[in-house]
C-alpha cells in the first residue's frame, strides 16, 4: 500500500498522499472499522518537521536533559517531529469525519516511547519504557451501551 513516500522520515520528503489510506478506510463503510496510527515520529536522526518554529535558548529541556546546546538542538527536532505526526493524527481524523466514519470507527494512536536523551529511550527510567497510546472506542462498540 503506498501514501506516505519513501524516505518518508526526511525533512525533504514528498507530500503524504492520504488517497490510498482514504481507499482502504471507504473499501465497506457499512462495517465498523478500526484505525490504528503508529508513527515513525520522533526518531532519529530527527530531520522531519518544522523546527524553526522554536528557539534554542527559550526551550524547556525536561529535568533529566543535560543543559548544552547540543541537547537543545536535539529536543527542539523532536519536538518539530512530535507536532508533525500530531498534525497526521489531525489529517485522520478530520479524513474520518469527511467519510462519516467518526462515530463508527476505534482509533488507536501509538506514538514512539520518548526522546533519545539520558532517562529516555534505550534506559529503563520511565521516559524509556512508557510509550504514548491513546485511544477513541466508538459508544456503539461498548457492550454496555
Amino acid at each position: 500500500m503506498g501514501g506516505f513516500p519513501k524516505g518518508a522520515n526526511d525533512r525533504n520528503s514528498p507530500t503524504e498522499d492520504w488517497s490510498e489510506v482514504e481507499a482502504v478506510i471507504e473499501r465497506d463503510t457499512g462495517q465498523p472499522d478500526g484505525l490504528i496510527i503508529c508513527s515513525i515520529r520522533a526518531h532519529s536522526p530527527g530531520n522531519s518537521g518544522d523546527s524553526s518554529e522554536r528557539k534554542v535558548d527559550t526551550l524547556k529541556l525536561p529535568a533529566n536533559f543535560p543543559n548544552t546546546m547540543e541537547s537543545r538542538l536535539h529536543y527542539r527536532e523532536y519536538l518539530a517531529e512530535v507536532k508533525l505526526f500530531d498534525g497526521q493524527v489531525g489529517k485522520s481524523l478530520a479524513m474520518m469525519q469527511r467519510l462519516g466514519l467518526d462515530e463508527s470507527t476505534a482509533l488507536i494512536v501509538l506514538a514512539e516511547n520518548g526522546a533519545g536523551m539520558p532517562g529516555g529511550k534505550w534506559s529503563h527510567c520511565d521516559g524509556g519504557v512508557r510509550s504514548a497510546a491513546v485511544m477513541k472506542w466508538p459508544e456503539r462498540y461498548d457492550a454496555h451501551g
